[in-house]
């Protein structure tokens, strides 16, 4: 079922905009779409979507009765997956547990660089390269100083 509000709101997102999930709840009339970009997301390109979506012929056929929708970005707890997100993280501190020669490692470190397939990474003055698809998971670790 969610495979096809995916495919409606995919038509609307801008070029720069990437789909991170949508979640759809048929009976109440609920739509959460999470959307990402390189750049900012801002109030205002998640109002201009919601009003593509409102006005598309797709989504008024599949909500005739008329629904709740929702547009966000992922929090600031959510995990780094793909390489735009490391790459808009750059200086940050993450926690990534990877595979790292057969073995699982995790490593809290300082996002030095990151590029379409690997992230650089320094833990502990040490640079360290990790492709992507070692990375089971990422996470941005929150300072308040």
């Amino acid at each position: 079922m969610e495979e096809k509000i995916k495919n409606i709101v995919e038509k609307y997102l801008n070029e720069d905009q990437v789909l991170i999930d949508v979640m759809e709840s048929f009976e109440s009339g609920f739509v959460r779409v999470v959307i990402d970009s390189e750049a900012t997301v801002t109030l205002g390109d998640t109002a201009i979507l919601t009003k593509k979506l409102i006005k598309s012929d797709e989504f008024n056929n599949r909500y005739p009765n008329g629904c709740r929708i929702e547009i966000t970005t992922p929090g600031v707890d959510a995990p780094l997956k793909k390489a735009y997100q490391f790459k808009k993280n750059i200086n940050k501190n993450v926690k990534i547990r990877y595979r790292n020669e057969g073995q699982i490692d995790s490593i809290k470190c300082k996002i030095l660089s990151a590029d379409d397939d690997s992230v650089l990474v320094n833990c502990d003055n040490n640079d360290i390269p990790i492709f992507y698809d070692q990375i089971e998971h990422a996470k941005i670790l929150l300072s308040f100083k």
